[in-house]
């Protein structure tokens, strides 16, 4: 089964996941990473100064599927 590894960013910074995820596609590890970025907004939503929360894929030669991200914009009028 193929293996992938996360990165996530929040307003706490930069985690990586600590060990391969097994997977059986890159279809299946991007819903997961879509999940997880779920579970990071219902946590806590992205805050000043980032305002973002992100979920990158890797494969297991660490190169980069897919990124999801969560974009908060305040935008004043």
């Amino acid at each position: 089964m193929p293996k992938y590894f996360f990165t996530m960013v929040d307003n706490e910074g930069t985690t990586h996941s600590e060990g391969a995820l097994d997977f059986e596609n890159h279809q299946v590890a991007e819903a997961e990473a879509i999940k997880a970025l779920a579970g990071m907004a219902n946590d806590d939503l992205p805050g000043y100064p980032l305002y973002l929360l992100s979920v990158e894929v890797f494969d297991e030669f660490k190169q980069p599927i897919v990124e999801v991200r969560l974009l908060l914009e305040v935008i004043r009028k």
